[in-house]
């Protein structure tokens, strides 16, 4: 085994390197890529695994893997790309997937790939498409996905991986995340997470998806992202790891969550889809079905009061 290689010692992204083509797993019912297969309306890929450089995890420092999707979203990004770049961890695989940005995403974009692992722009179909080609183009031991709304905290990759060196048996780690409007401004939370455990799952996602870390194995057996799924996706994919694994839970905050996605804003359709949606919500025939229509009823009725709260907690500027 050759001794890494550092091209830069200011990025996470630069620091243990290696010219050695890593073989991916396949996951039960995906095929993984090293480069994705070109797509509709290609506008480009790049990155260092384009130059012949790739990561490898080491017994005391796996490799974590974050995969950032976007589409038009030059107001933030930059922000994004920097959180990552930015961390005290040295095996970060950073992967940018873009879905054919028309604004100045993708320019954003190449002004790091000195720095991102693997990027492409082409079209895809919806979100969840687009996260799943992150995760069959990884080859981290631990997977992450941070939106391109979203950014982590100073040190948030170095934490994570000390917890799952801790419990090596561990598959999936929960953080915390400050809850932030357009302008930054931080949302003071009046409840908090519960503590996991499955059945609080299965009433209700408390789950915060830019604080989630996995290993790649959970994928492998899972499976990816449901892409028939628009809004719950994440939720939904909680739900199926969760029958199987037990995750790490820990107060630290990990990230920063910007509630200006498409779930945040389109609050009825995303109760529709997690509280009517078969594929989402437990079904338990006529009685759950019922109960789950009394609970959208309830929360469409009280929508009018959960946005005025929701204005009066952003009273936290962030410094």
């Amino acid at each position: 085994m050759r001794d890494p290689i550092c091209l830069d010692t200011r990025f996470s992204t630069t620091r243990l390197l290696t010219r050695e083509r890593p073989v991916l797993r396949d996951g039960r019912d995906w095929k993984a890529h090293l480069f994705l297969p070109e797509g509709e309306d290609r506008r480009g890929e790049g990155g260092l695994r384009v130059e012949g450089y790739f990561k490898r995890s080491y017994k005391d420092k796996p490799c974590v893997t974050v995969i950032t999707v976007v589409f038009n979203g030059e107001r933030y990004i930059e922000q994004t790309i920097r959180s990552v770049l930015d961390q005290d961890y040295d095996n970060v695989e950073y992967i940018v997937i873009d879905g054919g940005s028309t604004d100045n995403t993708l320019a954003i974009i190449k002004d790091y790939e000195h720095a991102i692992d693997y990027w492409v722009s082409e079209r895809d179909q919806g979100i969840s498409d687009a996260m799943n080609k992150g995760i069959i183009t990884s080859s981290g031991e631990i997977i992450a996905h941070l939106h391109s709304d979203d950014f982590y905290e100073p040190g948030a990759l170095k934490r994570v991986v000390g917890y799952f060196l801790e419990a090596s048996g561990c598959k999936w780690l929960i953080g915390e995340a400050n809850f932030l409007d357009q302008r930054g401004r931080k949302r003071k939370r009046m409840v908090f997470p519960p503590k996991y455990s499955y059945r609080r799952l299965k009433r209700a996602n408390f789950i915060p998806h830019p604080a989630v870390f996995l290993k790649r194995e959970v994928f492998e057996r899972v499976g990816l992202f449901d892409k028939g799924l628009r809004y719950v996706m994440d939720y939904e994919m909680w739900l199926r790891v969760g029958r199987s694994y037990e995750p790490i839970q820990t107060e630290d905050v990990l990230a920063n969550f910007r509630e200006v996605g498409r779930s945040s804003v389109e609050i009825l359709k995303t109760w529709q889809e997690e509280l009517l949606d078969p594929r989402v919500c437990n079904r338990g025939g006529v009685f759950s079905t019922l109960w789950n229509r009394l609970r959208y009823g309830k929360r469409k009725a009280m929508l009018p009061l959960i946005l005025l709260k929701r204005r009066f907690q952003y009273l936290v500027d962030r410094p």
